[in-house]
């Protein structure tokens, strides 16, 4: 979100539906490498080079990309079902940074390879920073900073100019607000055709509604095949007794490991507690894996655990989405990042459904 413009209508948005009460983010992101046995920044800053163990192959590899400025100076692959999510960003980096801070990382995180994974598809055109309206096709994932500064300090986030907002004591009231004045059904959709949508508490006919908005995955609502796949995630909540990771939001961990990150949510809650810190660790949760049943139904009811968080967006994927969406009234809508199949954050979301509103 633009940092504090009530012109902006997401900002204005999330401000209402707060009341105000939020606060911005300061992020602070860091990769520990374990072949390296070190933190670095992230996203990669070209200052913390020098303290790899690797640097001359890491810089020469550069060269062959960039000028004496080191600003990239060569065509640069563009977005397309023919060009990898690997090969997009070893063409701007190199195959040395790419193997430390991406290739393993990619296979926890999405369960398939970044050589599997098309471009085209990969990045939801609202993942662009529309302020600016930054060109991915020309995107430099590396940082450059002015001197060299404390591994502590740095630009951290990927476009500058966006600002992250958590709501203060999180998003739940906010809901309970957006639908004010709405009846509000807690039913299951049992069967949905082009003509109807039976739950299990009433037959509702779509003739006698003007748009009906989808927010659920296609297979979910249907209840047909073919099923889309997804990633997991499970949330493992620690309190540790002290003040921890002080300024610093979240650790990504781009190797062996079993864990992607490890996040301080008391940063990203603005949360304050004196002595003692929340963190969760992020753990891949593989389509078919299970868990003792009452540890998984205490992690569902608490929001700590999803088995399909991120949507899988390769061809055969996108193919069964609009096969499913075949099943749905003529005049669904589908919003948000399961019904659009999209990887978007809750900003993200927001700014698709004004959009989607806007064009009705």
């Amino acid at each position: 979100m633009s940092k504090d413009d009530m012109t902006d209508p997401i900002t204005k948005t999330f401000h209402d539906l707060t009341e105000g009460k939020y606060h911005h983010v300061d992020r602070k992101l860091f990769s520990y490498v374990d072949r390296d046995q070190r933190f670095y920044r992230y996203p990669i800053h070209f200052e913390d080079i020098k303290r790899m163990p690797d640097e001359e192959r890491i810089l020469s590899e550069l060269k062959e990309m960039r000028g004496e400025d080191w600003k990239i100076n060569k065509p640069l692959p563009k977005r397309s079902k023919d060009v990898s999510f690997a090969k997009y960003y070893a063409s701007r980096i190199g195959d040395r940074l790419y193997d430390k801070f991406m290739r393993l990382y990619t296979l926890k995180m999405w369960g398939y390879s970044g050589d599997d994974m098309p471009t085209d598809t990969t990045f939801a055109d609202q993942l662009r920073d529309k302020n600016q309206e930054k060109n991915m096709d020309q995107h430099d994932p590396m940082h450059f900073e002015v001197e060299v500064t404390p591994l502590a300090e740095g630009t951290f986030c990927v476009y500058p100019t966006v600002n992250a907002k958590y709501a203060m004591g999180g998003y739940n009231a906010m809901f309970d607000k957006m639908v004010d004045g709405c009846e509000v059904r807690h039913e299951e959709v049992i069967v949905v055709t082009k003509d109807s949508i039976i739950t299990n508490g009433d037959s509702l006919w779509t003739s006698h509604y003007d748009h009906i908005f989808n927010t659920l995955a296609p297979d979910l609502v249907t209840k047909r095949e073919p099923i889309l796949r997804a990633m997991g995630r499970i949330m493992i909540p620690f309190i540790i007794p002290e003040k921890i990771m002080e300024g610093v939001e979240t650790i990504y961990y781009p190797g062996y490991e079993f864990q992607t990150r490890l996040t301080n949510m008391d940063r990203v809650t603005g949360h304050e507690n004196a002595v003692a810190t929340l963190l969760t660790m992020e753990i891949p949760v593989y389509p078919g894996t299970t868990f003792p049943a009452p540890m998984l139904f205490y992690a569902k009811d608490h929001s700590l655990y999803c088995d399909r968080a991120y949507p899988d967006r390769r061809k055969e994927e996108i193919e069964k989405l609009m096969e499913l969406r075949k099943n749905f009234p003529d005049r669904t809508i589908h919003c948000g990042r399961m019904a659009e199949w999209q990887y978007m954050g809750m900003s993200e979301v927001m700014r698709s459904a004004y959009e989607k509103v806007e064009n009705l």
